[in-house]
């Protein structure tokens, strides 16, 4: 039960769900998707309306969500990735996983009197058992990816599956050869229950401190965790970015002159080159080859540290047909219920 209002009238979880602002979409009997197979292909391809209409709800309360699913008055929804257990052991709920081409990751500040030094962030790298990391960050949805590059992406090749080995002697013997004193590296983390922010930032911490590194957290709100990255006023920031389809897009997000945006990450003159040349090119082949160096270029400075790709966790009645959501965005045509 929860309780509203002055008078804490009681209600029910469902009725709490109904309570939310939504908007309804109704179907449009005359549209004709275009021929194809069948099938949805990302944005594209077969868009059948497979029901009557949608209605959206924003319910900010992850537990609010659980009971609109279980009761049945939510067909569907993003869920807190605690919830995976529950839902794949569920007789009424079904657990939908799909990837994305977002990226969680550790945004390092380079220009930072720590942090400018490349030892020292291969260093950090190198404490970081990603594979154990990732799977504990991410419920067991994920899978190490140290690239730019998605894992789903046609340019996700062997030279964007190299990283840096995990090695706490050589992470030692980097920062020895880096200089570094003991000085202390903060980690700002949020959380938010849908990104692996703060655990990611608490396993690095443990990890890299068996390297000799003196990591700290703080643990900030989204919104001026955004801001000090905006304006670079951070050493490490623990983040997840949104989907962007091509490499050469989520280069943009990171590569340029920090002086004229400090919010972007790595301002090496060759990084800026090879982000330019990867927009302008279209040959495919081309296009990988300046990936790859790219990639190469980047473990060597290591301007941050990538961990898996985004994974969208979503719940859903066992009635629902089909695949609701596609990079983080609600998919709804060819999606059915049945009765």
């Amino acid at each position: 039960m929860q309780e509203r209002g002055a008078g804490h009238i009681p209600i029910s979880p469902a009725q709490a769900v109904r309570e939310f602002d939504f908007t309804f979409i109704a179907k449009f009997d005359d549209y004709v998707s275009p021929q194809n197979d069948g099938k949805p292909d990302g944005m594209v391809g077969s868009k059948r309306p497979l029901v009557d209409g949608i209605k959206f709800m924003v319910i900010p309360d992850a537990s609010t969500v659980k009971a609109g699913l279980q009761s049945g008055v939510l067909d569907t929804a993003e869920i807190s990735p605690d919830l995976i257990p529950e839902f794949k052991t569920s007789d009424t709920m079904q657990l939908i996983v799909a990837r994305n081409n977002g990226k969680n990751l550790f945004y390092i500040q380079t220009r930072d009197k720590v942090l400018s030094n490349p030892g020292v962030r291969r260093a950090m790298a190198m404490a970081l058992d990603l594979d154990q990391l990732v799977e504990a960050a991410s419920n067991g949805t994920g899978a190490a990816n140290g690239s730019m590059v998605s894992q789903d992406s046609l340019y996700f090749d062997d030279v964007q599956k190299k990283r840096l080995p995990y090695d706490i002697e050589a992470a030692k013997k980097e920062l020895a050869e880096a200089g570094y004193k003991g000085e202390p590296i903060t980690i700002i983390a949020n959380k938010r229950s849908n990104v692996p922010s703060f655990p990611a930032a608490v396993m690095a911490q443990a990890m890299m401190q068996q390297a000799g590194l003196n990591v700290q957290i703080e643990v900030l709100d989204y919104a001026t965790q955004v801001d000090r990255r905006r304006s670079g006023n951070y050493q490490i920031i623990s983040q997840s970015v949104a989907p962007r389809l091509d490499p050469a897009l989520m280069y943009g997000f990171y590569v340029g002159n920090k002086d004229k945006n400090a919010s972007l990450m790595w301002d090496d003159p060759k990084a800026v080159e090879l982000m330019k040349a990867a927009y302008a090119e279209a040959d495919q082949t081309k296009r990988q080859a300046i990936f790859d160096e790219f990639h190469t270029l980047m473990l060597k400075e290591m301007p941050g540290i990538f961990l898996y790709d985004m994974v969208d966790v979503w719940g859903a009645t066992k009635k629902l047909k089909g695949q609701p959501v596609w990079q983080s965005n609600a998919r709804l045509w060819e999606v059915s219920l049945d009765n």
